[in-house]
């Protein structure tokens, strides 16, 4: 596993692309530079997760953000359309003592207060 996928999973490990756990797939970490208005072009860690998946490539695709501590609505928005799933999740420094981090889920056209795969699947990234 790569330095950068380390640092964005911490002290968690996965199995390799394929390889089955608990019903997700993990897919091999990957990175997108993007154009997001004022912030310029900026690197950002992702995971893509099959959930409630039998197999590879199948289930329910979910797309987890990592760093996003700063970026806008806006800017998220704009991601998970770019990203075209039906759900994207960015995961940020938790808001109140008592959590671990902060998730904040979207659709392709707006942010979500609560879905299931998505949230299961950010537990678990």
């Amino acid at each position: 596993m790569s330095s950068s996928c380390q640092n964005f999973l911490g002290r968690f490990t996965f199995p390799q692309v394929g390889n089955i756990r608990n019903g997700l797939i993990w897919h091999e970490l990957l990175t997108v530079t993007r154009h997001l208005g004022k912030m310029g072009h900026i690197k950002l860690p992702f995971i893509q997760v099959d959930v409630f998946s039998t197999g590879s490539f199948t289930g329910n695709p979910l797309v987890v953000v990592g760093n996003a501590d700063n970026l806008s609505t806006t800017q998220m928005q704009n991601i998970a359309r770019w990203l075209n799933l039906s759900e994207t999740t960015f995961l940020s420094a938790p808001t109140t003592t008592d959590a671990d981090y902060r998730v904040r889920i979207f659709t392709r056209t707006e942010e979500l207060p609560l879905a299931g795969h998505p949230t299961l699947g950010s537990a678990r990234a």
